[in-house]
């Protein structure tokens, strides 16, 4: 007992405990002075036959016989506290003597010190994963990877991708409407969205970015192909050559104009001719289809717009003997050909028929019409006029085109006598609708005259 802070600091009970005390904020010390031994603590069992059964070394080791609580069945283990692997707090996993180690991140974190196997976990919360990832199936059986937004309405549920910074840069996101979309998110713009039992839509990037195909080194040479799908899934229907050929099985309705640097294969005839090529030697040359535009306005009418058919055919092999088709819905205005090089566009008013008048000067009972066998439109025709009484000079018959020129059309026109051969007392004027034939002398009365005309000009 200390008579200072009365306290008894060693205590013996016969036949009972034994106590040692430390006073106030002081500790038991052992083995503290200067040259006391180096054998550390040892505590043993007692009675009859006392074994050590603990120790704590002169380095501060601390060996049990046992240890309740500290893993196994039923304990047993048996090793040094302290001779585990720096950052790792060891403790025994299985009854033995091996120490394992539950690893330490330093910021209070506790993680498995290595790889485990872990079946049918479930994790809650946010999570961060450092290093790589790999999810290894370990079984020749198939492996998904799901992610599942929402508990009781769709959500949108997103991969992605980070810039070092930390800032969005791409996501894989399938949205609440079940789309899935392939995002430029540092840019805000949707790349590739696939809509369920829906459209698949691909975007360039903004500004004056295209979509580009096959553009990259060593990319394959087949050029593009685009399938009927449905039932015809194995049909093509366009076909885009490593050539830049542009193949369509079907009709190519454009409205905008069509710039073609080559020839345009129209139908599935081989045989054509595109740019200076030449003719293929078969013996027929049949296209197969013609090139239709819509949107042509007739007559300058935008309220009725017809469609314009171009039909070409050729002979094979012979130069010159190409023939050009160009036929309208069942309009008979005029059409415009603009014609590179040329001061201006040229107009053809040859769509109708010409429209004819005896005049005054052809007799009483004189009649004016087309020739048989001959079709007399508004560029060209041959006239059967057969004269009647009491002839005279003046007004001998006026034509009258099926469309107005834009200016004054220029004629040639020759009038002929069986027999006689060129009548020459005969002169004619122009104008936009059409032009007057004038007799300077008088014809014979009741006599066939063929009258020729051929009329030019916008």
């Amino acid at each position: 007992n200390s008579a200072i802070d009365g306290l008894d600091h060693v205590k013996a009970y016969q036949n009972g405990d034994e106590y040692l005390d430390a006073a106030g904020t002081g500790a038991v010390r052992f083995n503290l002075e200067a040259n006391a031994g180096t054998g550390g603590v040892v505590f043993y069992s007692g009675g009859a036959t006392p074994t050590a059964v603990a120790k704590i070394d002169g380095s501060g080791n601390l060996t049990v016989a046992s240890c309740t609580g500290c893993g196994g069945s039923g304990g047993g283990g048996t090793g040094t506290v302290g001779n585990g692997t720096a950052g790792q707090l060891a403790y025994y996993a299985t009854t033995g003597t091996t120490v394992s180690g539950l690893a330490t991140t330093g910021t209070g974190s506790a993680v498995l010190a290595t790889s485990p196997t872990i079946a049918t976990p479930t994790v809650s919360g946010t999570g961060s994963f450092t290093g790589n990832v790999n999810l290894t199936d370990g079984a020749d059986a198939a492996q998904t990877l799901t992610i599942q937004p929402g508990k009781t309405a769709e959500q949108n549920g997103s991969v992605q991708w980070n810039s070092y910074t930390g800032a969005a840069a791409w996501t894989w996101k399938k949205d609440s409407g079940n789309a899935l979309r392939m995002s430029d998110a540092a840019n805000a713009l949707d790349r590739m969205v696939a809509y369920p039992n829906g459209q698949t839509a691909i975007n360039a990037g903004a500004g004056a970015n295209a979509v580009v195909i096959n553009n990259g080194s060593g990319s394959g040479t087949g050029g593009l192909i685009v399938y009927e799908g449905g039932a015809n899934a194995n049909t093509a229907a366009m076909t885009v050559t490593a050539a830049g050929n542009v193949n369509v099985a079907g009709t190519v309705t454009m409205n905008a104009a069509l710039i073609a640097n080559g020839g345009i294969h129209i139908g599935q005839s081989a045989n054509y001719q595109t740019g200076s090529g030449n003719y293929a030697t078969s013996t027929t040359c049949s296209m197969g289809g013609g090139l239709q535009s819509e949107g042509f306005y007739w007559n300058g009418s935008a309220s009725a717009p017809d469609s314009i058919l171009i039909q070409p055919s050729c002979t094979p092999g012979t130069n010159g003997a190409e023939k050009l088709t160009v036929a309208n819905s069942g309009s008979s205005g005029p059409f415009t050909m603009n014609v590179v090089g040329a001061s201006t566009a040229q107009s053809f008013a040859g769509g109708g028929a010409m429209g004819m008048t005896a005049g005054t000067a052809a007799g009483s009972g004189a009649t004016i019409g087309c020739a048989s066998g001959h079709v007399c439109d508004g560029v060209s025709g041959t006239l059967t006029l057969t004269t009647g009484t009491g002839t005279t000079t003046g007004s001998l018959a006026t034509l009258s085109f099926p469309e107005a020129h834009t200016a004054s059309a220029n004629c040639m026109v020759q009038a002929t006598l069986a027999g006689s051969g060129t009548v020459n007392a005969l002169e004619w004027s122009e104008t936009t609708g059409g032009l007057t034939l004038t007799a300077d002398a008088a014809l014979t009365p009741a006599t066939g005259y063929t009258v020729r005309y051929w009329c030019g000009g916008q």
